[in-house]
């Protein structure tokens, strides 16, 4: 299975990325996490938004998806086809 880790987000502390939306993130300083993609799936691109990652990923057929990941639930929470 294909996946990402996630090593560092930006520059800011992790006290104030928490704080900017309220959620309580497990980010510290060296903090590291898995998302799994879908079976031979390519990470194009990611944006941060508070404690969600947008990732754009080509699946195997190659077809485009955006993926929404939720830092503080640990889990994919929205998947939306690009046509």
């Amino acid at each position: 299975v294909l996946g990402a880790v996630v090593y560092k987000i930006n520059d800011k502390p992790a006290q104030s990325l928490a704080a900017n939306n309220g959620a309580k993130v497990p980010m510290e300083p060296g903090f590291e996490g898995r998302i799994d993609l879908p079976p031979g799936a390519e990470m194009i691109a990611s944006s941060l938004d508070g404690s969600n990652i947008l990732l754009s990923v080509r699946l195997a057929g190659g077809d485009s998806q955006l993926l929404v990941y939720s830092l503080a639930e640990d889990r994919i929470v929205a998947r939306v086809a690009i046509d």
